[in-house]
């Protein structure tokens, strides 16, 4: 990926700040406000509501393939729609043979082999 084109993404920290105890019920309503009939959503557009359009990290996610996509956007669903109320969770992205999993915690996504976001330290580089 270009410089350029790394630097429109959303940070690592920024997408996981979405996910904080904190911040988690914002996610939640923003999820109700996307969501279809069915429960599903356009993969991406979770992290859009946050930080605005951007097709930079559009493209980017759609590398992601269909099942990649799906297990993600389940994980997270299920993190948002936990009763009695919304879970906290992390996001963690490596490199490798692709697979998504969850930590043997339960409460952090495990991406592999898929596009990795930069971290806030990497985005502060580019801009440097």
């Amino acid at each position: 990926m270009t410089t350029a084109l790394h630097a429109k993404l959303p940070t690592q920290e920024q997408i996981n700040k979405q996910f904080t105890h904190g911040e988690i019920h914002k996610s939640l309503a923003y999820y109700n406000d996307i969501k279809k009939k069915d429960g599903d959503y356009t993969f991406g557009d979770l992290t859009q509501q946050w930080y605005g359009a951007n097709s930079t990290w559009m493209n980017d996610v759609n590398k992601y393939d269909a099942d990649a996509q799906k297990q993600i956007m389940d994980y997270i669903k299920g993190f948002l729609n936990h009763q009695p109320g919304p879970t906290p969770f992390n996001i963690t992205w490596a490199n490798g043979s692709p697979s998504i999993t969850l930590s043997p915690s339960g409460t952090t996504i495990q991406i592999v082999g898929y596009p990795i976001p930069p971290t806030d330290a990497e985005l502060k580089a580019l801009k440097g």
